[in-house]
């Protein structure tokens, strides 16, 4: 029982920040896209953004999270009943039109800003420098390798030679 509650409230937090992405301007696949680079497992987002499109679609949060049939339907026809008395309270006191609030997150409708994409840092470049460098220096030490082996070499084959060129130096 514990875990399908944590399940639920995961799934709610994550309808939560799909629908604030959405009407921040990011597409459904953005927002999902987040939350999995976030680390939330891939089929709690799935639930949630199938949860997102019914939702749009007119239905409730109490349809798609609530697993008591019973309760839901009750709570369907509480709903029914007190629109249908609040309608005719508009209809007996009012005799203007009703005015209606604009839908939130009906993307159809409103127009997309774009989508402005900020440069945090510059990894790229500073790891393509890096890698340069790197280069650079693994070729100087092995050229430095190369050139003492090679004098390794000649003092173990000249090292008569050596010792002669050195003797007439100093005595």
């Amino acid at each position: 029982m514990v875990k399908e509650d944590e399940y639920l409230l995961t799934n709610q937090e994550i309808l939560g920040g799909i629908k604030a992405a959405i009407e921040r301007g990011q597409t459904l696949k953005d927002a999902m896209m987040s939350f999995y680079q976030a680390g939330y497992k891939k089929e709690e987002i799935e639930d949630a953004a199938k949860a997102y499109l019914y939702l749009q679609r007119g239905t409730s949060e109490a349809e798609v999270f609530s697993k008591n049939q019973g309760i839901e339907k009750k709570e369907e026809e509480k709903q029914d009943e007190k629109k249908d008395v609040v309608s005719q309270k508009e209809k007996m006191y009012s005799k203007t039109e009703t005015t209606r609030a604009p839908e939130m997150g009906g993307g159809a409708t409103r127009e997309m800003p774009k989508k402005i994409v900020q440069k945090v840092s510059s990894y790229s470049s500073q790891d393509k420098i890096s890698k340069l460098r790197g280069k650079t220096v693994t070729v100087v030490l092995i050229i430095v390798l190369a050139v003492l082996m090679g004098i390794l070499a000649m003092v173990f084959l000249f090292r008569s030679e050596l010792i002669n060129f050195i003797n007439s130096l100093f005595g």
